[in-house]
């Protein structure tokens, strides 16, 4: 499964009000068992979202 970084925002806000639960806008709800699983899960997206190719920048270097 491909991840994005609002997957990862919504993680994170759940992990920083201490809540197990991340509601999505089309009304899913995913329960977590632990913030431990939560945290886990959140570095499995950031790993696989570091694996995707970036948008690419130029930059003029003289």
């Amino acid at each position: 499964m491909a991840f994005s970084q609002t997957d990862i925002d919504r993680i994170d806000e759940a992990i920083a009000s201490g809540t197990v639960e991340v509601r999505y806008p089309d009304g899913s709800v995913i329960r977590y068992r632990s913030l431990s699983e939560m945290r886990a899960i959140r570095a499995d997206m950031e790993e696989s979202l570091a694996g995707q190719p970036k948008s690419r920048v130029t930059v003029a270097g003289f």
